[in-house]
């Protein structure tokens, strides 16, 4: 298993990436109120840093009153309330180290470059399924809004969707067995095959 380190080559200090790595693991949840830490020979360890370097990166998040230590009883997380871990950052939160250190990695570098791509003039956005500019019926369009009634509403008509096309699914999807309401009918973004979800 791959545990974070902190990263020796950064100019920040290791003190203050532990102290960091630790705050983000408060905050994020995966260290809720009432959680023990390990001890700071464990984390010495599992950092590959000194003993020494931990006591300083725990003083300074006891000292913010975000976690605490009682003898004997190993050291234990009191509070992870976003403001007061904010404030014990000073502006100095490394984004990346906690990006690295997370479960879900960051995108492929191929994928970053489709997605700032998108937005590039000219390109059609094919993930997000939009026509290009070139391709809307304009005219068409034009034509049927001025012949349309003044009161005409082109947002959602309500959260599960279109009633009518969802009766049409409900009465659709009988040939497969299934019996359902419109009102059990959630229309969302996507796709599904349903020949061959059933065939």
């Amino acid at each position: 298993m791959n545990y974070w380190k902190p990263d020796r080559q950064s100019t920040l200090p290791l003190h203050r990436q532990i102290e960091q790595h630790i705050r983000y693991k408060i905050v994020s949840g995966e260290w809720p109120i009432g959680t023990r830490l390990p001890s700071q020979r464990q984390l010495a360890t599992v950092f590959e840093v000194n003993r020494s370097t931990i006591t300083i990166a725990l003083d300074e998040l006891k000292s913010w009153g975000i976690i605490e230590g009682n003898k004997g009883g190993g050291t234990t997380v009191i509070n992870n309330t976003w403001n007061l871990i904010a404030a014990a950052s000073q502006q100095t939160i490394d984004w990346q180290a906690y990006v690295n250190a997370g479960t879900h990695q960051p995108n492929l570098k191929t994928i970053q470059k489709i997605n700032h791509a998108e937005f590039a003039q000219g390109m059609i956005r094919t993930g997000t399924g939009e026509l290009g500019k070139e391709l809307m019926p304009h005219r068409q369009i034009s034509s049927i809004l001025q012949q349309a009634p003044s009161e005409l509403f082109l947002g959602y008509e309500e959260p599960k969707g279109n009633f009518e096309l969802r009766q049409q699914i409900a009465h659709y999807v009988k040939q497969w067995g299934i019996h359902c309401s419109p009102d059990s009918i959630l229309i969302v973004s996507g796709y599904l095959d349903l020949f061959k979800l059933y065939n």
